[in-house]
């Protein structure tokens, strides 16, 4: 259920012949989900459901009918319409909202340099349609067209301003820029959903027929493509880009917000024309995986005796900094298992990334190279094929391990994992030579640590991490660490000067609140990262 917000608009300002500007209040709470449906037969067209509550819709309702509307009337469009600045705080809430669901890069075309995600115009239009019963009576509507895009809007020295783009050239401590925003995207929000007719229609260019339709619910909001600018908008006719019309209502009041999903356009230059494109490549909001579906069923894995709550994303991270180029075998699964899958895939999203844009020629910054050739660090086994072995033998108590196979399978995720149910000593030994490039040890091996460290040292990869759970404030195991704080030798299983390690505590907990990192580094210690700079 998303929750009931009360909302309110504070007056800034209002100037005669000028929107007004109004406040909104920190108290804005995200929805619990966003619902996305592609609209066929229209590019780039999309509804995102629940991106305002129905409780918000109705007190922004109110507040534009005590603003007052005023009647349109052109020979495309007929309704009431108001326009007003929103300030950041407001922008910022419905804007995260979206975010997720829009593109952050737009590639360079042949009317627009590279364009990166920067928000919302934050001058809204809002148009009310009202319908009628009366046959005689001219209808509310808004005839077929095409949206053009519109430069950002907001304030500047306290003055209400349509377009924020510097008009001489020079920014605000006078240096040189060329940067324009201005919108690429559509954005409608649908404040009102109790009426009928209204429907927002696309038709085809070529013969006039109608392509899809949306009808406007509760909250919703539709992003499809504008033109930016006279060249773009005499291609898009010449083209054949649908057209869009607010169809007319014969019952009920349609109030509905217009704004523009705007891009930050840079002039190619030498110094900047591949930014764009390695933001695109590298951006940590690019997963398509980390959703509320993810969480979920994650959640149905987790249970506190096993303690992994901080443990299972810090090894999401760890995979995902680290991009293993060989296996990673999990001893004793469960709820880390599925946070160490999604950092595989999602390796796996960003390497193709840095690959396509690599062809392109656009793995670099400021014109340097900035990415290393995978085919320069391993040619055995590139991180998209690493897989995560599990071994459990499922006979814990509160073992969530079974229902590992299933869930990934649900998210996607089960080409990554290759899942042994058994004992993990009876897989102890069997790994091939340099084939594991980080083992996550969580099976209780006590006083035996050391014997299964010495079983397998030879297949972990020089470089690769042995990363053991509850290691330091348990009397068993912390024989074992000082033996490794010593540097090894004896029974811990690791030859001398062969490893660097760090242990991590968590102070609150008493049970399962450590962790213990190793590196593998080589006969004599003599593995080494590369050096690719002097500084930097």
């Amino acid at each position: 259920m998303l929750s009931l917000l009360l909302l309110s608009f504070v007056p800034l300002r209002s100037q005669p012949g000028s929107p007004p500007t109004w406040a909104f209040p920190p108290t804005f709470k995200l929805p619990s989900e966003q619902l996305v449906r592609e609209i066929p037969n229209v590019a780039d067209t999309k509804t995102i459901k629940h991106i305002l509550h129905d409780t918000e819709c109705s007190f922004l309702i109110d507040t534009f009918e005590s603003l007052g509307f005023e009647r349109v009337m052109t020979e495309k469009n007929r309704h009431q319409s108001l326009q007003c600045i929103i300030n950041e705080d407001l922008h910022d809430k419905i804007f995260g909202r979206l975010k997720p669901h829009i593109p952050l890069y737009l590639p360079e075309n042949e009317f627009h340099d590279a364009g990166l995600l920067v928000g919302l115009n934050r001058r809204v239009r809002v148009y009310k349609y009202v319908g009628h019963d009366d046959a005689q009576a001219e209808p509310d509507q808004f005839l077929p067209h095409i949206d053009a895009g519109w430069p950002e809007g907001g304030e500047r020295d306290g003055e209400v301003v349509i377009d924020m783009n510097s008009a001489d050239g020079k920014d605000s401590n006078g240096k040189d820029t060329k940067t324009v925003v201005g919108g690429r995207f559509s954005c409608l929000l649908y404040l009102s959903e109790n009426f009928s007719g209204g429907q927002t229609t696309f038709y085809s260019q070529d013969n006039g027929e109608e392509i899809a339709s949306v009808k406007p619910s509760l909250g919703t909001a539709l992003i499809f493509p504008q033109a930016l600018g006279e060249a773009e908008m005499k291609h898009a006719i010449k083209t054949c880009w649908p057209t869009h019309a607010g169809c007319t209502l014969s019952g009920g009041t349609k109030i509905v917000i217009r704004t523009d999903v705007l891009y930050s356009h840079k002039e190619t230059t030498e110094k900047n024309r591949h930014d764009y494109a390695i933001h695109d490549m590298f951006s940590p909001l690019k997963s398509s995986l980390l959703t509320p579906e993810f969480m979920a069923l994650a959640n149905t894995l987790y249970t506190p005796v096993m303690g992994t709550e901080n443990l299972a994303p810090f090894l999401h991270s760890l995979i995902r900094f680290v991009k293993p180029v060989r296996d990673i075998v999990e001893v004793g699964g469960g709820y880390s298992s599925l946070w160490i899958l999604l950092a595989l895939r999602e390796n796996q999203e960003e390497i193709e990334r840095i690959r396509e844009g690599a062809m392109r020629g656009e793995a670099k910054m400021l014109d340097y190279p900035w990415t290393v050739g995978l085919e320069d660090r391993d040619d055995r086994n590139p991180p998209s094929t690493a897989k995560l072995r599990v071994i459990d033998n499922c006979l814990h108590q509160m073992s969530t391990a079974s229902k590992l196979s299933s869930i990934s399978q649900t998210l996607c995720l089960s080409d990554h994992l290759v899942f042994s149910e058994g004992d993990a000593w009876d897989f102890s030994g069997t790994f091939p030579i340099s084939s594991v490039s980080l083992f996550f040890v969580d099976f209780g091996a006590g006083s035996r640590l050391g014997e299964f460290i010495a079983d397998n040292w030879a297949a972990l990869d020089d470089g690769g991490f042995l990363v053991v759970h509850s290691s330091v404030t348990n009397e068993r195991t912390r024989k074992w660490l000082e033996g490794a704080r010593a540097g090894g030798g004896g029974d811990t299983g690791l030859p001398v000067g062969e490893f660097h390690h760090v242990s991590l505590l968590e102070p609150h907990k008493r049970f399962q609140n450590a962790v213990t990192i190793l590196q593998k580094r080589g006969k004599g210690g003599d593995w080494k990262e590369p050096l690719y700079s002097v500084y930097g």
